[in-house]
């Protein structure tokens, strides 16, 4: 039998969108931007994904709605044979990726400074 909630996604160009539907009423969506990686010595270049704007909405987090949607786009970026995915969490959601297999990276980052005008 399927779930009470729905994930339905779609895919155009370099971008994965992922919507959470419950009776046709969006609470929640994840999408994800497919990068190419650089070709190195002794391995060729492959794709991995960049995931953003996830969210469920508050009525619903902790239902076990934002592992399912996250575990699907786990699974879409294996069917498309990425890398690996990368995401910036936010302090709130800090806790809820690790459980998911998500590891803290060597990623840093910059923000440059911005001349005023």
């Amino acid at each position: 039998m399927p779930p009470w909630w729905w994930i339905r996604w779609c895919s155009a160009g370099a971008w994965g969108y992922f919507l959470v539907e419950i009776d046709g009423v969006a609470i929640g969506m994840a999408k994800v931007k497919r990068y190419q990686r650089m070709p190195t010595a002794g391995r060729r270049a492959r794709c991995w994904g960049y995931v953003g704007s996830v969210f469920i909405l508050g009525a619903h987090r902790n239902t076990g709605i934002g592992e399912a949607l996250m575990n699907h786009v786990v699974a879409w970026a294996s069917d498309e044979q990425l890398a690996h995915l990368r995401l910036a969490p936010s302090p709130l959601s800090m806790p809820f990726y690790p459980r998911l297999g998500f590891l803290p990276g060597a990623v840093v980052e910059l923000d440059p400074p911005h001349k005023e005008s």
